[in-house]
Order: structure tokens, then sequence, then C-alpha cells
């Protein structure tokens, strides 16, 4: 089997609500209406095509290989590196990558959808095999400073069946310690609560403020301080009882974190690792170390959500809830069949490859054009 050739469809997709999260080191960000993506499609000698996607792109001027350059640019140095390349060669296309994270992260979907369906199995069959049929997914919960809508938000929700949620905190602390008295009330006792500070605090403020909110009966706490800072993670894990999570997309930082005794669940996920056969080894890795992991989420449509969904289900490794509801939060995909959550899950496609479909009049209809 060889590559001939690749399609790649600038899509747009509104937000179901403007999400805000906290800032990097304090304050809040932007609100977010609208995310954009990259679907491709790469074609093959045997007919076959698989689907990827570039998940929420920021298009970067000055791109480096972990971002998504200008698309002129993407397509000229995509047909490059895999055109007439065999794509059961995945060690050698993964070491001779030009991009890391989402681009990398699309190819790697693609090859692995193709693969399925040459060898007529699902992606899980390619990994580990069907090892944890119904992942656990939390709703994630935007910074809302209107307490209404937030009951509003997680009373759906809970009806929905989801039984875990994840809260973005970080901008105010007396709003937030009102919304999660607001969501533990709703959901009650049993219900998993975690909560992501999109590295807004200092170490004394994290160690403070985790203090606080604790009564909450807090199953994480997510980057409580900028990312990367590895000894402050760790001073703040030593001085709280809390468990603390924190993101890793390569080997470098998860290593890091590791050896500084800084972390007790590392978040990562097929965009940032660049792939499911790169994220398999973060995953032996965290298991190697006896360090729990969650998949996280930069929003995907359904393309990208299958390709988390089959990584869950194909590991024993996950501990908690993991962030994968993006097609929730859009008004619209560009699968045939979207995704329906129930119990706190999805339903697995079982189909080869995986197991989605493009709806061509859909995609057309979120088309975008970047400059």
């Amino acid at each position: 089997m060889k590559i001939t050739g690749l399609d790649l469809h600038g899509v747009r997709t509104p937000r179901r609500y403007g999400t805000v999260c906290a800032a990097d080191g304090g304050g809040a960000d932007v609100t977010v209406e609208e995310s954009y993506h990259y679907v491709l499609e790469l074609h093959t000698d045997t007919g076959l095509t698989g689907l990827g996607e570039i998940s929420d792109v920021e298009m970067v001027p000055n791109y480096t290989p972990d971002d998504v350059p200008p698309r002129e640019v993407l397509e000229e140095t995509l047909r490059w590196w895999l055109t007439g390349r065999d794509p059961r060669r995945r060690e050698s296309l993964y070491l001779e990558r030009p991009f890391r994270g989402l681009v990398a992260a699309a190819v790697d979907m693609a090859i692995h959808d193709l693969l399925g369906q040459a060898w007529g199995v699902p992606v899980y069959d390619l990994l580990g095999g069907l090892t944890n049929p119904s992942p656990l997914i939390c709703w994630v919960v935007f910074i809302r400073d209107d307490l209404a809508l937030l009951r509003e938000e997680i009373a759906e929700q809970l009806a929905a069946g989801f039984r875990a949620f994840k809260l973005k905190v970080g901008v105010d602390a007396e709003l937030d310690d009102a919304r999660l008295a607001v969501v533990r009330e709703i959901v009650g006792p049993q219900a998993e609560i975690k909560i992501d500070a999109s590295g807004a605090w200092s170490v004394d403020e994290a160690i403070a403020t985790i203090g606080r909110l604790s009564r909450h009966n807090l199953a994480g706490v997510e980057t409580p301080v900028p990312r990367g800072h590895v000894e402050e993670l760790a001073a703040v894990r030593r001085a709280v009882t809390v468990p603390i999570l924190e993101h890793a997309n390569d080997f470098e930082l998860a290593l890091a974190m590791i050896r500084a005794d800084a972390v007790d669940v590392i978040n990562t996920y097929v965009g940032g690792m660049g792939g499911l056969y790169p994220l398999q080894k973060m995953l032996a890795l965290c298991e190697a170390a006896q360090v729990g992991v969650l998949l996280g989420s930069t929003l995907e449509l359904g393309i990208g959500t299958a390709a988390q969904l089959h990584a869950a289900v194909s590991t024993s490794t996950l501990c908690m809830s993991s962030d994968l509801i993006g097609p929730a939060m859009y008004t619209a995909d560009v699968i045939a069949e979207p995704f329906v959550y129930a119990d706190s899950s999805l339903r697995l496609p079982t189909a080869p490859g995986l197991g989605v479909r493009l709806d061509r009049q859909r995609l057309e209809e979120l088309r975008w054009d970047p400059a």
C-alpha cells in the first residue's frame, strides 16, 4: 500500500457558547466563540482513504514544528513527506515527521484509519485491543460568572448521564468557591469533580486556594502553576492533599515531572502527542513510572474524538475521567453519524478503521478558506 495523494479541508465550527479559561499566570483569557480545523484525507493506491483531523487550529506566523503553518506550506510539506510512502511503516514515518503535535496527529489518525480498513479491524485492535469498553468522560465547565446559567448547565448534563465534571477555575477564588458549591450541591457527594486552574496561580496562591476549595471533595487539581515549572509544581504537590494533575505531551517534560515527584496524574492526548502511535509510548512510560493517566482534549470534532476514543478503550492506564467532550461543545460536526453521549461515556465505533465517515454536505456547509 502506498499513499498517492491528499486533500485538506478547512472547517469552521461555532461553539455552543463563548468559552473562557484562566490565562497562564493569572487573569482571564479571551472568550472563544468558534474553532477552526482541518480535515485530512489520505488517498492510497488500493482505493482506500484514511481520515485525520487537525483540531482547533491556531495559526502562528513564525511557526515551529509544534505549530500549524499557513495552509500552502502545510499542504506542500505533507505531500513532500507522505507521497509514495507505505503507511504500514509507522516507526519510520514517526521518526521522519516534519511536524509534531496536531499536524502529526492528523496524519497518524489517517494512517491508523487506513490500516484498520485494510486489515478489516477497528483501530483499537491495532493498539491494545478492547480493554476498557466504556471509559469515563467528564463534562468540562468553562468559566461563567452567572450561577443561574451554571445551575442550568450542570442539571442538564447530569440529566444527560454525566457523573464526572471538570471546572475551569483560576480567575476569581470567591467565584470558584461559589461555582464549586453549586456543582457539588447538584451532582451529589459521589460524582467526580476536578478543577483546572490553567496555570493561573503562584505557588503560594495555589496552596492557599487548593486548601480553600478542597472542602468540595476534589478528585484533582490540574495545572495549578504555569506549565513547565516543574519545581513549583512539586512544591505545590508536597503542600496539599488533593492529587495534582498536569499536561505532558512530550517525554522530556513527563520524565522531569516524574523524577521531581511533581504529579499524581499526567494529562496527555492524541493531538498533543502527535498521534496514537507516540501516545502509546507515553502511556507505557506512565505505566512503568506508576503515574496515573487521563486523556485531555483540545475540543476535537468527530474524527479526532474517534481517535481519542480508540486510544481510551485500548488501555488499562486511565485512572480518572477524560475530557473527550469536543463534539458536545460544537453546534455541528463533519461526520455522518455524530457522537452521542450516554452514561458519561461514548458509543464506540466498531467498523474497520476509525469507524467514522465524512458528511460531504456538512463539510461544505462548514467550509473555511484560510487566507
